[in-house]
């Protein structure tokens, strides 16, 4: 377990620089090792607290790699690139992996601080559909039903559920007030739905308006979080 302990720490530490364009390749290297990581984890029996947080840890790394490489392709041959869907896929296993530790604890009397967090993450995860990741519509229902009442009425998780309306029924609006009131994380995943709320916003907003009509672009901006891009 401390190897695995200072394994963790070395590649956790390569990431205290600027997210420039060497990310890309420190995310690949860490998206190996953390993964050779985990699978140790599993096949050693290590089920401690410590290890939830090595679970926590990785994934925190894919849903920031979800934001910060999403410009990114594939890669082909031996071009490096990013594969949104490997991301997530992994992302899921290791959250399958941390709620059944979330639930071994919760069995021993041992609650767990950070897990309406993380079960917060893997909510908004499943909101939609998006490029990386097919979502059946029943998915977050079920999710829910098999959370605590404590868990499913958390701060966290009625985020999550707020959000799932508002890109479920193009209610940009709230969409994006609720990404302004986001963590950086939940906005990270949140983001992977911008580009598609953004162009129901104006394909409706075109449609409504008449043709003697008009907005400022300022309104407009404010209503989809893009004032970075006007101002």
């Amino acid at each position: 377990m401390p190897v695995l302990q200072r394994t963790m720490e070395y590649l956790l530490s390569l990431l205290d620089q600027p997210y420039d364009d060497r990310f890309l390749g420190i995310y690949n290297f860490l998206w190996d090792r953390m993964r050779a990581v985990r699978m140790d984890l599993r096949m050693q029996h290590i089920f401690n607290i410590e290890s939830v947080k090595m679970l926590e840890q990785m994934i925190r790394l894919h849903i920031i790699a979800m934001h910060e490489l999403c410009e990114y392709e594939k890669g082909e041959g031996f071009s490096e690139g990013f594969d949104a869907h490997l991301n997530i896929e992994q992302m899921n296993k290791a959250s399958a992996e941390l709620f059944q530790l979330y639930d071994d604890h919760r069995r021993k009397g041992i609650d767990v601080p950070t897990e309406k967090e993380f079960r917060g993450y893997y909510a908004l995860l499943k909101l939609d559909r998006h490029p990386g990741y097919k979502v059946e519509p029943a998915e977050l229902s079920l999710d829910l039903a098999k959370m605590t009442p404590e868990i499913r009425q958390s701060s966290e998780i009625r985020f999550a559920r707020a959000v799932a309306r508002a890109c479920r029924t193009g209610n940009f609006i709230s969409f994006f007030r609720l990404a302004r009131k986001a963590s950086y994380l939940q906005a990270c995943l949140m983001h992977a739905h911008f580009a598609k709320l953004r162009s129901q916003a104006l394909a409706s907003l075109h449609s409504g308006l008449q043709s003697n009509q008009g907005l400022p672009v300022s309104v407009v901006a404010s209503w989809l979080a893009m004032e970075v891009f006007f101002f």
